[in-house]
């Protein structure tokens, strides 16, 4: 069995692999169909870093040149196969990828981990702008998946798609429950008036550190740990320290 770590084939080097599934190739020819089959919504690409995960690829073994080849005045073109190991190795690092939960940094969760440090009329306003622009790419999922269903493609070979509208129905959904929930007054604005003062941790009537409690949590499938819980706890507890947050005792007084 090929080991294959994350991380230890690139997003661009599997694409290439899975292309090569189906035959041999030359980079000018992987990069036409890579294109045409738009998988830069799924890796960055640009035509430098294809010929260097290509070369990459080559010489590590996972795949070997076929021939190489000129026609008329143009420049010689490299075609290469795939080879067992990179068969192994694709497959791998693809079961890797399904199996198991990746942690992944997305910008939009350190964006609403942080919201509070904005005015609130500022954050209601550019999280309307978000739901904006998310309403308008998911209304062309649609679109796009009526184009592909005409076109009979097999359903797995753009279920990436399905996903996609997936992920942007699900974050709208969120959004559009935070603006509403902020704008009743269902979750309040950190301020002056809540027990912690501004630039503390705020804590609500009857609240205090949950550290221990099942209640929010959110476990790495590594550790066994509370993440999300221990992060959120951990960055309350030092917005406290630098402003200076009563406790809960002293709130309740």
């Amino acid at each position: 069995m090929v080991n294959t770590p994350r991380g230890a084939l690139s997003p661009l080097a599997l694409a290439v692999l899975e292309l090569l599934h189906e035959g041999p190739r030359h980079p000018y020819e992987i990069q036409q169909q890579l294109r045409d089959r738009e998988a830069e919504r799924l890796t960055k690409m640009t035509v430098g870093s294809l010929y260097h995960a290509v070369e990459k690829l080559n010489r590590t073994g996972l795949i070997e040149v076929v021939e190489t080849s000129r026609e008329g005045r143009r420049p010689e073109r490299t075609t290469y196969r795939l080879t067992d190991a990179g068969r192994d190795a694709f497959a791998e690092r693809l079961r890797d990828m399904v199996g198991k939960p990746a942690t992944e940094y997305p910008e939009f969760a350190m964006a609403v981990a942080y919201l509070h440090t904005l005015d609130r009329e500022d954050a209601l306003r550019q999280l309307r702008r978000r739901s904006i622009a998310l309403e308008s790419t998911l209304a062309a999922k649609p679109v796009i998946i009526d184009r592909l269903t005409k076109q009979r493609l097999h359903p797995l070979y753009w279920v990436n798609i399905r996903y996609s509208a997936a992920l942007v129905e699900a974050e709208l959904r969120f959004v559009n429950d935070l603006i509403a929930q902020l704008t009743s007054g269902e979750i309040s604005w950190p301020g002056a008036d809540e027990p912690g003062g501004e630039g503390g941790l705020t804590v609500l009537p009857g609240g205090a550190d949950q550290r221990g409690t099942n209640a929010g949590t959110d476990t790495d499938t590594d550790t066994g740990t509370d993440t999300d819980a221990d992060n959120a706890s951990a960055q309350g507890r030092r917005r406290g320290g630098r402003g200076g947050a009563r406790s809960t005792g002293e709130a309740a007084g």
